[in-house]
């Protein structure tokens, strides 16, 4: 997938970002959350504004999980946590039972573009039991010098399985009720 590019307009301008542009800016702590916001994007991009790349003024964003991975990937693609942060909110209890859990959340996602709006979920065998021990066991840096590097095997693993997954079943979404944009 290295040539694929999710786009947003600002002022005039089209910027593009690739999975790796998320990465970049996130770092290798954060590799799972970039490839999967990547292809939340990508979906939603697809889904909200079809016919051409949405003006990041447009684009509200709710997030099930507050992970900071999550909350730099908006950042940098939509710029709503500095420009526009009322656009930008966490609410874990807006899932439907079906989203996968993480550690400290729950990973599902609404998007919001002018006055449509969906919810996005990823599938849970992504997700599972394994994926929320490792978190919550190396996340924060702890284990040995070997069990880090397992860890970080691991992600890259999972990343690379979730940006060369098939895409529009990735994830499955629903329409929500737009909210008003502030």
């Amino acid at each position: 997938m290295p040539n694929k590019v999710i786009a947003v307009r600002d002022k005039g301008e089209i910027l593009e970002f690739s999975p790796a542009s998320l990465y970049a800016y996130c770092g290798p702590t954060q590799i799972i959350a970039s490839a999967l916001m990547f292809r939340l994007f990508e979906r939603a991009f697809i889904d909200l504004s079809p016919e051409a790349p949405p003006e990041r003024e447009d684009i509200q964003f709710l997030s099930g999980f507050p992970g900071t991975g999550i909350a730099e990937c908006v950042e940098l693609v939509t710029r709503i946590r500095t420009r526009r942060p009322e656009r930008f909110r966490v609410d874990r209890g807006a899932a439907p039972r079906e989203a996968p859990e993480a550690v400290s959340g729950v990973l599902y996602f609404e998007v919001q573009i002018k006055e449509r709006r969906r919810g996005y979920w990823p599938p849970r065998e992504l997700f599972d039991q394994v994926f929320r021990k490792k978190v919550s066991l190396f996340q924060d840096g702890s284990g040995t010098v070997q069990e880090q590097e397992a860890y970080l095997a691991y992600k890259k693993h999972l990343s690379a399985a979730i940006l060369r997954r098939p895409g529009e079943g990735f994830f499955a979404s629903r329409e929500v009720l737009p909210k008003t944009l502030p």
